[in-house]
């Protein structure tokens, strides 16, 4: 038994996701409409919100911290060796490698910051990227990003 294919259910969460907000912390699970449009009325699932602080920091932190801290000097000192050792030090850039590996040490640095940060003085409201936390959140997400890549 075949059921016939409806493109506009089967886009409609594509469509909600190109319609949300550039960082939101709010998980949108709730029913979506043809339109990819969150229906309300129907709407009987809380939307949960994501906790900056648990995120990028969670408990307890000096262990958290000195693990990423351990990474961050390991990342630079392999990149500075790398750098002093390469034979042609102005054609090291030359090769994507050693450019991810910069991006990667560009996030361990970034996710160092945001963890000390978070657990030197959390933000008062969790859900909200508000001040230097959005942007060492916002940093973070987008060294993510470009690690990945």
């Amino acid at each position: 038994l075949l059921l016939p294919f409806n493109m506009s259910s089967c886009c409609a969460a594509i469509r909600r996701e190109l319609k949300a907000p550039m960082f939101d912390l709010t998980e949108h699970s709730a029913p979506v409409n043809d339109e990819g449009e969150i229906n309300d009325e129907t709407n009987t699932t809380s939307r949960c919100t994501m906790d900056i602080k648990k995120t990028l920091s969670p408990s307890p932190p000096l262990p958290y911290i000195g693990v990423k801290l351990f990474i961050m000097v390991w990342a630079i000192s392999v990149l500075a060796l790398s750098i002093r050792d390469w034979r042609f030090k102005s054609f090291w850039l030359a090769y994507l490698t050693h450019w991810a590996f910069i991006v990667t040490t560009a996030y361990t640095i970034m996710s160092f910051v945001s963890a000390l940060y978070l657990a030197v003085r959390p933000p008062e409201n969790p859900g909200l990227l508000e001040g230097r936390v959005g942007l060492l959140v916002k940093t973070t997400w987008v060294s993510v990003l470009l690690h990945i890549f």
